[in-house]
């Protein structure tokens, strides 16, 4: 099986979710991936991510700047309103 899921997709899967946050806000490591770990591999999600919200809405330099350029955790996004359910709720979206 080959999935190519497209920005559409993943906005449905965050309104089936319930995701607070937007596309655009949550870049990397933030609400949408953290639910998806959540739900499929619990284990590798680090303690702490429930404070590691880092917002960087203005990334017009991020080709040439990099994600350091934005972030030294490695976070964009809000990780603190990611759940388990939110993450399984996503990947059963229709």
């Amino acid at each position: 099986m080959t999935l190519f899921p497209a920005r559409a997709d993943w906005d449905d899967a965050r309104v089936a979710a319930g995701m607070h946050s937007t596309a655009h806000q949550d870049m990397h490591a933030g609400e949408l991936e953290v639910s998806l770990l959540l739900h499929v591999a619990p284990e590798v999600v680090r303690d702490g991510f429930q404070h590691a919200d880092h917002l960087a809405d203005d990334r017009r330099h991020l080709l040439t700047r990099g994600m350091s350029g934005y972030t030294t955790s490695g976070v964009i996004g809000l990780p603190s309103h990611a759940t388990a359910a939110k993450g399984k709720a996503g990947l059963l979206h229709r």
